[in-house]
């Protein structure tokens, strides 16, 4: 069964929506940080921005 949107657009399965809102969240996260660094004149820190 196709999902249709209100606007008449065919709309993606689950399965591929999900990876791409977790990529776009993470390139958000990434602009936000790089837009904060170049309004502070910072250099990037790798050991700062590190996952645990």
């Amino acid at each position: 069964m196709k999902r249709i949107s209100m606007r008449g657009e065919l709309l993606p399965n689950e399965s591929v929506r999900e990876p791409k809102v977790a990529l776009i969240a993470c390139m958000r996260k990434l602009i936000v940080i790089l837009k904060t660094m170049i309004a502070r004149r910072q250099k990037w820190d790798s050991s700062r921005y590190a996952l645990s």
